[in-house]
Parts: C-alpha cells; sequence; structure tokens
C-alpha cells in the first residue's frame, strides 16, 4: 500500500497483541488509514484505553465441535463495485472492487438464495473457504483481506475479501499461448517452483487443497498464487469422497480410496503438464469414464503438441508426481528441492 504517512512522516504498520496497527496520525486518531490493507479481518470489541477500537486476531483453525465466529468487515462505505471477474453456485459473483488506492477481489454469496436447501452446499463451502483463508499468509498462497455481511444489490450478501490478481488465472494464460507456441523455460520452471512452494505451505499447517487446477492458480507481477479453498480440507483423518475437476483427480480419488496430500501432488504433475505442452492433461473432451479407465490403471497423459521442455529434469520431476501408488510420491517440499537443482 502506500508509503506515507497522513504527516509527512514516514508510517510504520505493524502487528500488534491487539491487531495490525500504524505509526500514522490517522491511525492513531481513529484506526484507519490507507497505509494497511483495506478491511482488515477484524471484529470491533471493547474500546481500547486511547479510545480506539481493539482488532481481534485472525481465527485459529476451527475444530470439529469447537464453534468459529467469522470476523466482520469493519467498513464498505465508499467502495466500488468494478467489472466483474467470476461467477460461481447459488448466485455467487466475484467482483473487483475499488477502494481509494486499494484493488481488491470480492467474491460475494447472497443470503436468500444461500438459505435455499438445494444451495445449502454452496454457503458451507463458501464458510470453509473463510475459515481455510483467515490463517494462511505466504506469499505464494492467495492473500485473504477481510470477510463479513453487507448487501449487494439490495439483498443481504456475504462477502469474502481478498487479493486482487490483475495477470488472472493460469489456465487463461495457457489458452493465450497455445497458438504461440511454448512458454519460455524460465517462466515455466518460476511458475511450476512457485505452484508447488504454495502447496508445500498448505501442507506444512495440515491443509490438502483437493481442486488444483490451472483455473485456482493466479498470477501476479510476484508469482503465481495458490486460491480458491473452498474444497479445502485441514486433515483430522483421511477423507474418501472425491472432490475437485476431474482431469486433476488421483487415482485414489477415482477409486474412492482413503486420500491425503499426495492427492496434491498428482494435481500438480497434472499442472506441470498444462504447462509445458499448453493443453489439459488428458484433453477437455474426454469422457469421464474413459478418464478414470486411465488414471486408475496409471496411464500416463500423452501430448500432442511439440514443446522445448520435454525432455530432461522437470519431466522427471513431473512424472515423478503420477506414481500410482501415493505413498511413492514425492512431497510438495521435496518437489520444491528437486526443482531449485533444474
Amino acid at each position: 500500500m502506500g508509503a506515507g504517512c497522513c504527516t509527512g512522516v514516514a508510517a510504520q504498520p505493524t502487528a500488534s497483541a491487539g491487531g495490525p496497527s500504524c505509526s500514522c496520525a490517522q491511525f492513531q486518531s481513529d484506526g484507519k488509514c490507507k497505509h494497511l490493507p483495506w478491511l482488515l479481518p477484524a471484529t470491533i470489541q471493547d474500546s481500547s484505553e486511547s479510545g480506539r477500537p481493539a482488532m481481534s486476531r485472525r481465527p485459529s483453525m476451527c475444530r470439529p465441535g469447537v464453534p468459529w465466529v467469522a470476523p466482520t468487515l469493519t467498513d464498505l462505505e465508499g467502495a466500488l463495485l468494478a467489472e466483474e471477474l467470476g461467477k460461481g453456485g447459488s448466485g455467487m459473483v466475484v467482483r473487483a472492487v475499488q477502494h481509494g488506492e486499494v484493488r481488491l477481489a470480492a467474491k460475494i454469496l447472497r443470503m436468500e438464495r444461500a438459505g435455499v436447501e438445494c444451495f445449502k452446499q454452496h454457503r458451507l463451502a463458501f464458510e470453509n473457504e473463510v475459515r481455510i483463508m483467515a490463517v494462511l499468509q505466504h506469499h505464494n498462497i492467495l492473500q485473504y483481506v477481510g470477510y463479513g455481511e453487507h448487501e449487494y444489490e439490495g439483498e443481504p450478501a456475504r462477502w469474502l475479501l481478498m487479493e486482487v490478481c490483475p495477470l488472472g488465472s493460469l489456465d487463461i494464460a495457457v489458452k493465450r499461448q497455445a497458438p504461440a507456441g511454448p512458454f519460455e523455460k524460465a517462466w515455466v520452471l518460476k511458475t511450476v517452483k512457485e505452484m508447488c512452494s504454495g502447496v508445500a505451505y498448505l501442507h506444512s499447517q495440515g491443509v490438502v487443497h483437493r481442486d488444483l487446477k490451472a483455473a485456482n492458480i493466479f498470477l501476479t507481477d510476484a508469482g503465481a498464487k495458490v486460491g480458491d479453498f473452498d474444497a479445502s480440507l485441514k486433515i483430522e483423518e483421511r477423507p474418501v469422497t472425491p472432490v475437485g475437476s476431474a482431469n486433476y483427480m488421483s487415482p485414489e480419488m477415482f477409486a474412492l480410496r482413503p486420500y491425503g496430500f499426495a492427492t496434491d501432488v498428482w494435481s500438480l504433475g497434472m499442472l506441470m503438464y498444462e504447462v509445458i505442452y499448453r493443453e489439459v492433461a488428458y484433453g477437455e473432451d474426454i469422457h469421464l469414464a474413459r478418464l478414470e479407465e486411465l488414471v486408475k490403471a496409471g496411464t500416463w497423459p500423452q501430448n500432442g503438441v511439440a514443446t522445448s521442455l520435454e525432455s530432461g529434469e522437470l519431466q522427471e520431476v513431473m512424472e515423478s508426481c503420477w506414481t500410482l501408488e501415493e505413498n511413492a510420491r514425492p512431497s510438495a517440499d521435496l518437489l520444491l528441492a528437486r526443482l531449485s537443482c533444474v
């Protein structure tokens, strides 16, 4: 955000026991300033001795049987809705939000529609994504900014605020590049490393993503970021329910066996394939039954386009993700270590 202070003295955003703070005069006066991310994940509590509202820390990861109270947005006044960035089920929409110099993305869930029983799964997924994102902090993870309730087009709605990624998602980049030939090798290696870095961090936090695909990898000037955590899970015990997009699903998911972090590693291999060959592994039009047959048999996707990156160590790293036996696949950490040598 901005570097200057309201009074001309350099501002110093910090994290204190009561929440984020800043040394600028405006924050000292009313607890708000342009140097801190807009709409921090805060809930207004009793005022401190200075008269400034205290802010809560990010909530801890919710555990079974323990109630979780979401933080609320401090303010939405003055924000301008910009272009639509995407859509989801039950009337969910993703819009760009402009607030002064700050630009964010907002995932918005209309409450009246979300309350309908047939849309219950969308509401639960939305709430799950907030729980997951609110405790993650990594340069290759889409940054959570805030959550709360506010009207949208005259209806009550829940808002999930996050950083906006001006370069869009990886699937769009792949489609744009496909007619022009291979990506530059340096870009491919950088992007693959960043995806693995984000997933390795998720796993270190006990979270399995479960829906890694090109549409959920977001690109910025600072690098690639893993996002869209509505299917993600804090692993307490290994799930068996298959979720995600079929072309990226692991053999154990198709076989309805218990799965864990290794299912994300299989998906990372499919993402590497997509970046290298500029096409979805197994093809976008493959019949689901045929796809399941190939994956469960351990048959690797066959590329139909030329690339300057199809041989060598990167190819070996990618293929190591496709081991049929999940326990034989490398961890995301090990993938990252191997890629550092490519």
